[in-house]
């Protein structure tokens, strides 16, 4: 169940999860691309974020090795999201499912505790952001297919995206979380026979981990909201030791190291409130390992609830990620802006008013292969009519 364990009473072990927390890849937000003040209220990924986490999964064996999972635990934060399918979806091949699962107490703090300045961390309605994330996924293909050179850009291999997994399955958790045979929502977006992906379910959805996660909590007894409170859980401020106390409550059969995509700031937070290191203290000098940390996205750490966990354990596990270079980011975010503002461009920028996209309007409820007995029987009655016309047609044909 975990990597590690201590001894209790004799030969009795407890067991702990290991958790390996990524932050997520350089945003919209990051490089001041968003449409308020630089800023974006549901930031997604910047260019030069996809395409440096994309080489940094591939890097090495080592980074291989550690993004090699096809569940991941993920905030309610779309960047997040894109982060796991470019790491993740990187190494785990075509014929795979990717299930990315929104999870609580994962989300960064707000900027602005204000309605009216949401400049980032605020989830959108999840109509807004299966949209919005089905758009970076098209995007990707078409930055794959891109054949002409685009000054300050450079695009990823169409042989990656080809690999990249069949499924992504968004996973949102039910009204009734903490019971034990609860079963998750699904948003699943799978490719077609042209290698776009599409959402093939969306469907009943409640949605459990947008704004107003609060709304669920309303006429629920003070016991019932002590031991889970949607508010809380969605948006408020994350807490990776609330994180990992509730996994380990409701995931206890779960194999190996838990792969989680988070933010910065709740992973320095428990650095500096629980081990006593404040990396961002400690970031002053440009030298210094807490600098290439503390100033770089898709950094990682691993953590665990055991008790002989210590400052110099964790940090033995700290891999710096991808050393934001704002200039050049903001640089090559002009020149994929300039490329989306082409007339029939298949691509331009994931930040601001370009990368704005609509809600979704319509559910879609059709079953994946092997679905129920009544799509069977849709499916069936379909087929008949279909061999019926085929007959009729060549019955006429045959009297003429």
């Amino acid at each position: 169940m975990s990597n590690s364990s201590i001894k209790v009473q004799g030969e009795k072990k407890i067991d702990y999860f290991e958790f390996q927390f990524t932050r997520h890849l350089a945003s919209c937000n990051n490089i001041d691309a968003g449409k308020l003040f630089g800023k974006d209220g549901e930031p997604a990924a910047a260019y030069y974020g996809i395409i440096n986490t994309i080489n940094f999964a591939q890097k090495d064996e080592a980074n291989k090795k550690a993004f090699n999972s096809d569940n991941v635990y993920v905030s309610n934060l779309l960047r997040t999201w894109q982060t796991a399918t470019l790491l993740y979806g990187s190494n785990i091949g075509k014929d795979t499912n990717l299930k990315l699962h929104i999870s609580p107490y994962l989300k960064e703090k707000h900027s602005s505790e204000m309605e009216i300045m949401k400049r980032g961390n605020w989830p959108d309605h999840m109509k807004h952001s299966a949209n919005k994330f089905l758009h970076f996924l098209k995007t990707l293909k078409a930055l794959s297919r891109e054949t002409n050179t685009v000054e300050n850009l450079k695009f990823p291999e169409s042989s990656w995206y080809d690999n990249l997994p069949k499924t992504i399955t968004l996973t949102l958790p039910p009204l009734n979380i903490n019971e034990s045979k609860s079963k998750s929502q699904q948003i699943d977006y799978m490719k077609n026979e042209d290698g776009d992906y599409e959402i093939i379910n969306f469907c009943n959805l409640i949605d459990t981990v947008g704004p107003e996660a609060k709304k669920l909590d309303e006429g629920r007894s003070s016991n019932e909201k002590n031991v889970f409170s949607f508010e809380q859980a969605f948006n408020k401020t994350g807490n990776l030791e609330k994180f990992m106390t509730w996994f380990s409550n409701n995931k206890n059969t779960h194999k190996g190291l838990v792969h989680v995509v988070t933010h910065s700031q709740l992973m320095q937070a428990y650095l500096r409130d629980i081990l006593d290191y404040d990396i961002d203290k400690l970031a002053k000098n440009k030298s210094s390992f807490e600098y290439k940390t503390r100033h770089s996205n898709t950094w990682r750490l691993k953590l665990s609830l055991d008790p002989q966990q210590n400052k110099k354990s964790v940090k033995e596990t700290i891999v710096p990620g991808v050393l934001l270079n704002k200039n050049e980011a903001k640089e090559q975010e002009a020149s994929i802006t300039a490329k989306g503002n082409v007339k029939q461009s298949s691509y331009g920028s994931l930040c601001g008013k370009q990368g704005s996209v609509d809600d979704i309007e319509n559910e879609v409820c059709m079953k994946k292969k092997g679905g129920s007995r009544n799509n069977k029987t849709k499916r069936n009655k379909v087929k008949k009519r279909k061999n019926t016309l085929k007959k009729k047609r060549k019955n006429t044909r045959r009297r003429r």
